[in-house]
């Protein structure tokens, strides 16, 4: 099956923010992937400016040298693919299934991914930021650079307002009543010249239900994490192709499910 046919069937399920989310919350969700020289989020970056961004329930960061159309394709690409995958399965019952749906978009649209390897870490009592515990998974797997802009991602993200938009879609996109479902990974132009994206894949069952448990130090009765990380690179050819219809499907629902993240300049 061409990726375009496999494309004009796929579902996607749209991008609901509960209730909570005041109606006020709105523009903080604008999209930062939008085309050259037009403002990109709340802060007024350009995209070619963007460091890091959540699509979805994914943080992602840019190493430098990366430019406005690969970070579109990046953020465009990891939300498509999660939007199908919440469509298939439930997101945070049903994460093996979300998970394998996740990855057959990724590959029909250019990536190049291999599974995802889940190991279980299991914390009974004491401190956790779960946070840290993420970015420990992608230590083995990440560039230097990579791994220098996804914290600096992941303590601005983190030190956001309940009340933000940014914070507000990430949280509510990544957690729901004690479990959780989400990804962090850094994306650079590697010396060949293909996107790199070192992608850690994360799921927990928690007893405090919180929604912002990712980013805080807790002290836990019970928490039952599971890692996993990978290295993908994108075909760019493959995905030019496929561009213009991703950009179709994604719809008006597309600039509700990206915000970007504003981190101090270089």
């Amino acid at each position: 099956m061409s990726a375009h046919a496999y494309l004009s069937q796929l579902q996607l399920a749209p991008v609901a923010l509960r209730a909570t989310t005041s109606d006020s919350l709105a523009p903080a969700l604008r999209s930062v992937a939008v085309i050259a020289k037009t403002a990109a989020d709340t802060a007024g970056i350009l995209l070619a400016d963007v460091r890091a961004a959540v699509s979805v329930g994914s943080l992602v960061s840019f190493v430098d040298g990366l430019d406005a159309q690969s970070k579109d394709d990046v953020l465009d690409s990891l939300q498509l693919a999660q939007r199908a995958a919440n469509a298939a399965a439930d997101r945070f019952a049903d994460v093996r299934n979300w998970y394998q749906q996740y990855l057959d978009v990724l590959g029909q649209i250019g990536w190049v991914t291999g599974q995802f390897a889940f190991l279980e870490r299991e914390q009974s009592e004491g401190d956790l930021r779960m946070d840290q515990a993420a970015l420990s998974v992608l230590m083995a797997i990440a560039t230097q650079n990579q791994l220098a802009i996804l914290k600096e991602a992941v303590a601005a993200l983190g030190s956001l307002a309940s009340s933000d938009g940014t914070i507000s879609l990430f949280a509510q996109m990544s957690a729901r009543e004690g479990l959780g479902n989400f990804q962090m990974g850094s994306a650079q132009r590697a010396g060949n010249g293909v996107v790199e994206l070192a992608m850690g894949a994360y799921h927990f069952r928690a007893v405090d239900s919180t929604d912002r448990i990712v980013f805080f130090k807790r002290t836990t009765r019970a928490l039952k994490l599971w890692t996993a990380a990978q290295r993908m690179t994108l075909n760019t050819a493959t995905y030019a192709e496929n561009r213009a219809q991703i950009r179709q499907m994604l719809g008006e629902e597309r600039q509700r499910a990206i915000a970007a993240i504003r981190l101090k300049p270089l």
